[in-house]
Order: C-alpha cells, then sequence, then structure tokens
C-alpha cells in the first residue's frame, strides 16, 4: 500500500518534498536546496519513493499526485 499522509513524514522527508512540490530538480539541486549531503539526501528520496510520493523523471525528482 502506498503511503502518502505527508503528516508522517520524517522532516528531512519533509523539507525534500517541499522543495521538489514547487518544481522538478536533480539531486544536485536539492541538496543545495535543502542544505543536505547527498548520501542523506538519496536515503530520504529512496523512503519518498517508496511511499509513492516521489518518482524520478528525465534525472529530476518530482512530486507524484
Amino acid at each position: 500500500m502506498i503511503d502518502k499522509d505527508l503528516s508522517r513524514l520524517s522532516e528531512n522527508e519533509k523539507k525534500v518534498y517541499e522543495v521538489i512540490v514547487l518544481k522538478p530538480m536533480s539531486i544536485d539541486e536539492i541538496s543545495q536546496v535543502v542544505n543536505m549531503p547527498i548520501s542523506l539526501l538519496m536515503s530520504v528520496i529512496t523512503m519518498l519513493e517508496l511511499k509513492g510520493i516521489a518518482t524520478e523523471i528525465d534525472n529530476k525528482w518530482n512530486i507524484v499526485f
């Protein structure tokens, strides 16, 4: 089951969500905006993807609606 309950996101997941909901971004762009190391960001993005919230299209991360 896909979890789209945004209130259950971690603080880091919320930070990333709030950035990519505005416009699709690459990992490097997201990392700069949220000031998060790419190693941590990759795990956060993976969790958002597993929860059915984010997906990657053309090397940019997007919110799934």
